[in-house]
């Protein structure tokens, strides 16, 4: 998928009608983790378990390329970034069980949950 997106016909194309960027959908792979085994992601790649391309999309070549196209025609690309997407991957995992001072987002949510406010200048009845 990446690869197509880097072509520089469809650049001059999207360039010739005004096109300044794209916003691509969630690359990242995803899915989870059932003990060593990865298990397929199971909501179009919002459930991230890695900061690496989907191999099933593409790699970082291609998105670097894409990138670099995107620039020669005086546009962008906008990565797509949910950080309170996570899916059951070890980096969830760890921070679930606490494990040393792994932080994630479920880490963010549990202080939350056990002090009533999503931070210290927040009201306790922000989290009702």
């Amino acid at each position: 998928m990446l690869q197509a997106l880097a072509d520089e016909d469809l650049w001059h194309a999207l360039s010739d009608i005004g096109i300044q960027g794209i916003h691509n959908g969630p690359l990242k792979l995803s899915g989870g983790l059932q003990g060593k085994r990865y298990t397929p992601t199971i909501d179009g790649n919002f459930d991230r378990i890695s900061f690496d391309v989907d191999p099933a999309l593409g790699d970082d070549a291609q998105m670097v390329a894409l990138s670099r196209m995107a620039a020669a025609h005086n546009a962008i690309v906008i990565e797509d970034a949910i950080p309170s997407h996570t899916g059951k991957g070890a980096d969830y995992r760890l921070a679930e069980l606490a494990y040393e001072d792994y932080p994630a987002f479920i880490t963010w949510w549990r202080s939350a949950r056990t002090t009533g406010r999503c931070c210290q200048r927040c009201p306790r009845a922000a989290m009702r």
